[in-house]
């Protein structure tokens, strides 16, 4: 998210300190923006996602990490739908 948001407004954040337990994408986003200084408006929210998904793949070479039982059947299915694009912050983000 921190080269999403670099992107956006040509400045490194830091988001260590920000609770995003339980929010939704869209709330996650809204508080990432405000602590950036912007509006969280709707052409801004979907900016940001659009840029975390672009650098998400990259961003996912560079961590170690598992997958946890299940969860390769559960995105399997998932990836059959058109309708829902599966990310990492909660993976509610739907797409048309």
């Amino acid at each position: 998210m921190e080269v999403a948001i670099a992107e956006l407004t040509g400045d490194r954040t830091d988001l260590s300190a920000l609770n995003m337990a339980g929010l939704t994408d869209w709330d996650i986003c809204s508080r990432i923006l405000e602590k950036c200084n912007l509006e969280p408006t709707a052409e801004n929210i979907e900016q940001l996602q659009k840029l975390y998904i672009k650098h998400l793949p990259e961003m996912l070479l560079r961590c170690r990490g598992y997958v946890l039982a299940g969860v390769r059947e559960i995105l399997e299915n998932l990836q059959q739908r058109t309708d829902v694009l599966s990310l990492v912050l909660t993976g509610s983000v739907y797409t048309s």
